[in-house]
């Protein structure tokens, strides 16, 4: 039996598909923004557990066992008053020993797009994706 704590692991394939872009969860959600909490509200509800897919600039790639976890540069939004800055945080599982590479070789600054469920969003700041897999 699980622990009430814990939460049950999603497979990816199973989440619904979201054709949320990375940059509306970003203009939704960082600070000083002119988005109503209602809205982040509703946000939340349609994307959570759904599956999505993006494309960011890698800031930082960490292995803990078997799982990688990749972090997006802070994305910033276009509205004027905004100071705050969103990030993506993916936790990955290399399908393959081609995945394993490309995550080995990959840089801060390149681009990498991912695929995967998006497990939280935190203090309007982070998205967490997890499970999630590397997008060729």
């Amino acid at each position: 039996m699980a622990e009430p704590d814990q939460k049950v692991q999603i497979n990816l394939n199973d989440a619904p598909a979201s054709p949320v872009t990375l940059s509306e969860v970003v203009e939704l959600f960082v600070l000083g923004g002119n988005k109503t909490q209602l809205q982040r509200e509703t946000m939340s509800q349609k994307i959570i557990g759904s599956r999505v897919s993006w494309s960011f600039k890698v800031y930082e790639v960490a292995k803990d066992g078997e799982q990688y976890r990749v972090m997006s540069e802070m994305l910033g939004s276009s509205q004027p008053n905004a100071f705050g800055k969103l990030t993506v945080i993916a936790f990955l599982n290399a399908r393959n020993s081609n995945d394993e590479q490309i995550l080995l070789k990959l840089d801060t600054g390149k681009q990498v797009k991912v695929r995967g469920v998006v497990d939280s969003i935190n203090l309007r700041s982070v998205v967490v994706l997890s499970p999630a897999e590397l997008v060729d």
